[in-house]
């Protein structure tokens, strides 16, 4: 039957309980998953291990689907701004992540044929781990110290600096 899925743990929001305002959780929220992404920053650069790559890659999915549920929350401009980059990160990360999947599945069947077939599928293979090194080679850039540095300067000051705020409730904002 296969393989039983089994989905990433959420991680609790510190100091957020049920109770609070949307104004005060949504920040805390994107915070919280932005974080959750940067964990994985070191792992990811280091390129020694693939799921490191992954985690990364799952958190910065959560955080856009986090800023894109709570877009109403902030003012437009900015919000938008820093969306943009999560989404290009999330996209460079995704491009790398499809091509180790791909060279992974190959590996393995690569193993099940025949000799003569094995060497096929291995010209492949190199294509598409040069590809990934033009990705990854892409990736790094993107995710260089002093612009990712900036990025987390930025999400700080506009989530966590009170930047971010409309000073007015999403309830106001609907009329």
């Amino acid at each position: 039957m296969g393989r039983p899925f089994a989905m990433a743990k959420q991680k609790d929001v510190c100091g957020l309980t049920p109770e609070a305002p949307l104004e005060e959780a949504a920040p805390k929220m994107i915070l919280a998953k932005f974080r959750d992404m940067c964990s994985h920053y070191d792992g990811t650069l280091k390129g020694e291990d693939i799921e490191a790559l992954h985690d990364m890659r799952v958190a910065s999915r959560r955080l856009r689907a986090c800023m894109l549920d709570l877009y109403r929350c902030f003012p437009a401009k900015t919000h938008r701004k820093l969306l943009r980059r999560i989404k290009r990160i999330a996209t460079s990360l995704g491009q790398v992540r499809d091509l180790d999947v791909m060279i992974d599945f190959l590996v393995g069947y690569q193993k099940k044929l025949p000799g003569r077939k094995q060497a096929a599928v291995e010209e492949l293979i190199v294509s598409l781990q040069q590809q990934r090194e033009d990705a990854r080679t892409a990736l790094i850039q993107m995710l260089d110290k002093d612009k990712f540095e900036n990025l987390s300067a930025s999400f700080i000051k506009f989530y966590a600096g009170g930047e971010g705020r409309h000073g007015k409730t999403v309830e106001d904002q609907d009329g």
